[in-house]
């Protein structure tokens, strides 16, 4: 999707509902990097993009378990997120893939106050960057 446009949506959207249960969280945001990049690069921008935004897992306690760094290295599946979490993945796999402009559509459902404005942080970084 490198130089071109990404259509981001609600959780209703297509390419929110791609994600298969056992995809792994690392999986879904890399998949949509730049083919040119090495694993290492990816792994490194998956980790960047999920310190980002904040992403943190919850044992069904709600004891926070592990960080971006492990999500990455264990691969952890996008069945341990909630609804709001795997949104929040689907966004930062649009962002990942570098587009040129971003459409922005209702994004913002199903994320928790603190994470939307994490996420306006990033479009609002991404405007400045490119």
């Amino acid at each position: 999707m490198r130089g071109k446009v990404a259509h981001i949506t609600s959780e209703d959207s297509p390419g929110y509902k791609l994600f298969r249960d056992t995809c792994s969280i690392y999986e879904a945001i890399s998949g949509s990097m730049p083919a040119n990049l090495s694993t290492a690069e990816k792994k490194a921008r998956t980790i960047s993009w999920l310190k980002a935004s904040g992403l943190q897992l919850h044992d069904r306690r709600g004891k926070p378990i592990g960080n971006a760094i492990k999500y990455v290295e264990e691969k952890f599946p996008i069945s341990f997120c909630s609804g709001g979490q795997r949104h929040l993945i689907y966004v930062l796999s649009m962002l990942a893939s570098e587009p040129e402009v971003v459409l922005a559509d209702e994004i913002l459902v199903g994320l928790d106050v603190q994470t939307q404005a994490r996420v306006l942080v990033m479009l609002q970084y991404l405007s400045v960057v490119r």
